[in-house]
């Protein structure tokens, strides 16, 4: 099935043209962008964009040594997409600091690995081998024994960093809340509209590369299509059709780098002689989830690629 014309990212033209005869400047109903003298541009929502600010004033407070798994989920999904709003919009142009946001990179990967914790003892707690429930009781203690120590470094992390993401959070949603507003009455015709525009049309073409997609390079291509959608959904009226593709790219290529993990860690944590069958089972899912995650990249790129860019 071929992509619809939604599916195309506007274009992002030079923000000083002249208007030309004809062009009305009015954004049509439903419409993600705004069709105006400065070409077709992402019209950018305030609330979406500021959300991820808001989520994280709350949620660096709330980390505990033995954080909820909802919260966890929470606070690295909302960095990656304060990240991805950071780079769209060179926010380090407007003199924040591009440090804390290292630093805030630093505390997304730490919950990353609590986050890994919390998926792959779900994972294991739908596994039974038949004549091996000792060893995949031993698998969970062990998830769960490394989700702890995960958790009070996050924690650590979280207590250490409290101060500056404190200062960087404020700055961040005063900046972003200005340049927004400089988009006027047409949020869509805006220095901030065009940058974040441009940065969705060269993300959309780097899900070119790799050519050929293999173990060693399908996660990488998951970050970039992590990146877009990130994008994507701080428009007023995102285009559904292809978050909804590239969500479930992102969402079987997560699954199957899960259970590869999950296959590794029980190889190495567990007796190989006791927990064949468990071991074996884990592979065959992977196996199974490597497989479909494949046909769904190749169905995105299908869909995304040597598509125009405008209208």
């Amino acid at each position: 099935m071929t992509a619809s014309q939604n599916d195309g990212i506007p274009a992002a033209p030079l923000p000083n043209r002249r208007k030309s005869a004809g062009s009305t400047g009015h954004r049509k109903p439903g419409s993600e962008t705004i069709n105006s003298e400065r070409g077709m541009f992402m019209v950018l929502d305030r609330n979406k964009l500021l959300k991820p600010v808001e989520k994280l004033q709350t949620l660096v407070k709330e980390i505990d040594r033995e954080p909820a798994p909802r919260d966890v989920h929470e606070l690295r999904t909302n960095i990656r997409r304060l990240e991805a709003i950071f780079k769209a919009l060179s926010l380090d142009r407007h003199g924040i600091d591009r440090s804390t946001l290292k630093d805030l990179g630093r505390l997304r990967k730490c919950a990353g690995k609590v986050r890994d914790m919390d998926v792959l003892i779900r994972y294991s707690s739908t596994l039974r081998p038949k004549g091996e429930d000792e060893s995949a009781v031993q698998l969970l203690e062990h998830l769960g024994s490394r989700r702890h120590k995960q958790g009070r470094k996050l924690h650590a992390q979280s207590r250490r960093l409290r101060g500056p993401l404190r200062k960087f959070l404020k700055q961040t949603a005063s900046v972003l809340t200005e340049l927004v507003q400089k988009g006027g009455k047409h949020p869509g015709d805006g220095e901030a509209a065009a940058h974040v525009t441009a940065t969705a049309a060269k993300l959309k073409a780097e899900l070119a590369v790799p050519r050929r997609f293999g173990k060693n390079n399908l996660h990488a291509f998951r970050l970039k299509v992590k990146e877009l959608r990130n994008i994507l959904e701080i428009a007023k009226a995102p285009q559904t059709k292809l978050v909804a593709r590239l969500g479930a790219a992102k969402d079987a290529i997560g699954e199957w780098h899960d259970w590869e993990m999950l296959a590794t860690i029980a190889g190495e944590a567990l007796d190989r002689n006791q927990a064949r069958k468990l071991t074996a089972q884990l592979k065959e899912i992977a196996k199974n989830r490597y497989r479909e995650a494949l046909l769904l990249a190749a169905a995105l790129r299908k869909t995304t690629q040597g598509k125009p860019l405008g209208r």
